[in-house]
Parts: structure tokens; C-alpha cells; sequence
């Protein structure tokens, strides 16, 4: 019966929103700092209202933006040094005569760049990892269900491999 109810109530809201006048709204309030959310309990079939501090959520936002855009820097720079340090190694290698000591020199240097790319990758993926929880506790303070409203956001598509 309450499930009636509830969705009957919903209709009417539903309809209010389409038949209400331009400026008027029927449910929560939206000013330059906050708004308030309501959504259903789903253990109590309750409604709750949940107040979020939007302008907080949007600095965290900004925050996260500038760290992911550091880690992304600096993973560049970290992968340009190693490609520069391979083209001096491989330089250096086909400078010798010795064709053993070639073969050597060259597969260190390509050995060597390899697990530079792989280590810039890993301290890539390991700053993202710690800049996006970071970004997620910072939401949660925020208040309301900011912190499941951000986790809507995500860095799952954006992966490195190397």
C-alpha cells in the first residue's frame, strides 16, 4: 500500500513539474551554495532529505582536476627523460665495435627504458589512485549525498599501459 501511495505522490509531483509555472519548483530549493535533495529510503520507503554544499563539491572537483593534471605532467616528463636516456644508452652501444659488447649495451638500454616507462606508469596509476580517494572523502564532507552523486565521476577510463 505505501508503494501506492508513494508512486501516486510521485505522479503528482511529476505533473506539477510540467504544469508549474516557470519560476516556481516543487521539490528542493537551489541557491548559489547548496541545494537540497530528496530521495526514497529504499529499507523504509521514507523520504530523506539530504543537503549538499555544492560549492564545496566543486572545489573539491577542482582540486582533483589540478592533482590528476600534476600526475599527468609529471608522468610525461618522467617518460620523456627515459626516452632521452635510452636514445643516449643506444647512441653510446652502437658506438662500440666489439659486436658482443653491442648486443649487451643495447639490450640494458632497452631493458632499462622499459622498466622506466613501467615504474612512471606505476607512480602514475599510484598518485591517480590516491588524488581520486582523496577527491571521495572530500565529497563525503561536502554533506548530502554529494559523495555518491561524485562517484558518478570515475577514472576508470583512464588507463595507462606500458
Amino acid at each position: 500500500m505505501k508503494k501506492v501511495i508513494t508512486m501516486f505522490a510521485m505522479g503528482l509531483v511529476a505533473l506539477s513539474l510540467v504544469f508549474a509555472p516557470s519560476g516556481a519548483s516543487a521539490v528542493g530549493t537551489t541557491t548559489a551554495t547548496s541545494s537540497i535533495k530528496i530521495k526514497m529510503d529504499k529499507k523504509s520507503d521514507k523520504k530523506i532529505s539530504k543537503n549538499v554544499d555544492v560549492a564545496c563539491v566543486a572545489t573539491a572537483v577542482g582540486k582533483r582536476e589540478d592533482a590528476l593534471l600534476k600526475s599527468w605532467q609529471t608522468f610525461d616528463d618522467a617518460v620523456e627523460a627515459t626516452f632521452a636516456a635510452r636514445k643516449s644508452a643506444l647512441v653510446s652501444a652502437w658506438s662500440l665495435s666489439d659486436a658482443k659488447e653491442r648486443k649487451t649495451a643495447v639490450k640494458k638500454a632497452l631493458s632499462e627504458a622499459k622498466s622506466a616507462r613501467k615504474a612512471a606508469a606505476s607512480t602514475l596509476k599510484t598518485s591517480k589512485k590516491s588524488t581520486w580517494s582523496t577527491f571521495k572523502s572530500e565529497a563525503k564532507a561536502c554533506g548530502g549525498a554529494a559523495g555518491s552523486e561524485a562517484s558518478l565521476e570515475s577514472e576508470a577510463g583512464e588507463k595507462v599501459e606500458i
